[in-house]
């Protein structure tokens, strides 16, 4: 990437303006001086360069090497948008993100992986979702973007609203303010617990009720909108199961099922380039369900 040096930054040395500027970690900053990844007017130079109006700052952000043992599979997949930066993918149900046991080839890495075979692709997943839940997925496209997108995670400046199909019927409006943890030393399974017990972390939903109705099966559903303020592992489907209306499907919290019935509908963030509010949709297809 190329960066042209206002009139506001001369006489700034090159460190500060990859620091304050260009909002670059420490870490990534080293790594570029490493792999002489920073020039200016074409020329290397060290971060102790004063910059001039009108110089040239070059910082090559691309990868070196793929992402290992992410095999290149072609998979349809929709894309709600993408630049050099990003991209953002509405994922289906029963598609894992990265690969794991019994997933080699099936997962979104993979059709990333395909999408970019003439690039170095690395999988920088910004949110993650589990394999049946379906719904909005950021990927970055470099590890500045990584950089920054994840410090907005971290913030909790990622803006996420999931819809599920419930049984029973919540209340109108409801909210979880809770301690979770890992269940018995599970790898997978999480529970709410004491704030003091040992690994014991904060969670935060808010929901809403939608609308409710009767199924074939003779019992009642619910259309949620979840809205997590914190990221924890199966922190929706903890929650609504801890109020008794587990996620219809869920073979964890709930009842067995073909899958689980959370859909991440939103998702909004700041581009790390250009710093303007993006905002993605993706409705649901629980209708069919």
């Amino acid at each position: 990437m190329d960066y042209i040096v206002s009139s506001e930054y001369d006489g700034l040395l090159l460190r500060t303006y990859l620091k304050n500027v260009l909002s670059l970690s420490r870490s990534l900053v080293s790594e570029m001086k490493r792999k002489q990844g920073l020039s200016v007017n074409g020329e290397k130079v060290t971060v102790r360069y004063v910059l001039k109006e009108g110089d040239c700052v070059s910082v090559n952000f691309e990868d070196e090497e793929s992402s290992e043992n992410i095999e290149p599979v072609y998979i349809e997949i929709r894309i709600l948008y993408e630049d050099e930066h990003i991209v953002v993918v509405d994922k289906p149900p029963f598609m894992p993100v990265h690969p794991s046991h019994g997933h080699r080839n099936d997962t979104l890495a993979n059709a990333l992986a395909y999408r970019y075979r003439d690039k170095n692709f690395v999988m920088r997943a910004i949110n993650r979702l589990d394999r049946n839940t379906s719904g909005i997925v950021l990927v970055a496209k470099n590890r500045k973007s990584a950089f920054f997108l994840s410090n907005q995670m971290k913030e909790r400046k990622i803006g996420k609203i999931y819809v599920a199909l419930t049984e029973g019927v919540p209340p109108e409006k409801f909210s979880v303010e809770a301690y979770m943890k890992r269940k018995n030393e599970s790898v997978i399974e999480r529970r709410i617990c004491f704030k003091d017990e040992d690994g014991a972390e904060y969670s935060y939903t808010e929901g809403e009720t939608k609308e409710s109705y009767r199924k074939s099966d003779g019992k009642i559903y619910s259309l949620v909108e979840l809205i997590p303020h914190t990221g924890r592992t199966h922190q929706l489907r903890v929650h609504m199961a801890y109020l008794g209306f587990p996620i219809s499907g869920d073979d964890l919290y709930g009842k067995e099922g073909e899958r689980h019935m959370l859909h991440c509908r939103y998702l909004s963030f700041t581009h790390p380039e250009t710093r303007e509010k993006m905002e993605f949709v993706s409705e649901c297809g629980f209708a069919e369900y």
